[in-house]
């Protein structure tokens, strides 16, 4: 479990972007046999700022997978429903972004002692926003993010971070694709 709370003075007119910040993030895993488990993770985040802050406003955003999943030989998988919210103070100004998130998840890992890391993690959802208009609609999306580290020889290896998501809207011009690719070949003397 990790935890955090902080509080931001930067000593600026009607204190602008002054706040206090509060994090949880906590996993849970339970093993229900010798290869079969369970495995809870919850976030919050809860963002208050000074009522005189002419920009930002409170937001809280907390989220929930339940993940059911079987390890053998270094091997796991696991898949489950998760869902997030998003809940932002109104406004005069703009509408908010609020929505409620919904998919399910499927985590893969494999671990070899010998040498190899793999680890992705898949996310297929739909996301139900509280206010659409024309510059924010409903979407579904999916999310990936594989991260991964091979011994190529016994002082060579090879590490990857690879990140997507896609989203699609019912206008198709709104539809859009973000990717990260991320490597490094290592050399250990």
């Amino acid at each position: 479990m990790f935890t955090r709370l902080e509080r931001k003075d930067y000593n600026q007119p009607s204190d602008k972007d002054d706040h206090y910040r509060f994090e949880l993030s906590a996993r849970n895993k339970v093993s229900l046999s010798q290869s079969w488990f369970s495995r809870q993770e919850l976030d919050f985040e809860l963002a208050l700022y000074s009522s005189a802050d002419p920009v930002n406003y409170d937001y809280g955003r907390a989220g929930l997978t339940l993940l059911y999943g079987y390890e053998n030989n270094g091997l796991s998988i696991a898949v489950g429903p998760d869902f997030e919210y998003l809940d932002e103070q109104q406004n005069d100004l703009t509408e908010t972004e609020d929505y409620f998130e919904s998919g399910a998840k499927v985590d893969l890992d494999y671990i070899k002692i010998d040498g190899l890391f793999c680890s992705l993690e898949s996310i297929t959802g739909f996301r139900n926003l509280k206010y659409e208009n024309e510059l924010q609609s409903d979407f579904s999306f999916e999310r990936l993010n594989i991260i991964a580290d091979v011994k190529i020889l016994s002082e060579l290896s090879l590490s990857v971070l690879f990140s997507a998501e896609w989203e699609w809207h019912q206008r198709r011009e709104e539809n859009s694709q973000v990717y990260l690719l991320s490597s490094s070949l290592g050399y250990a003397f």
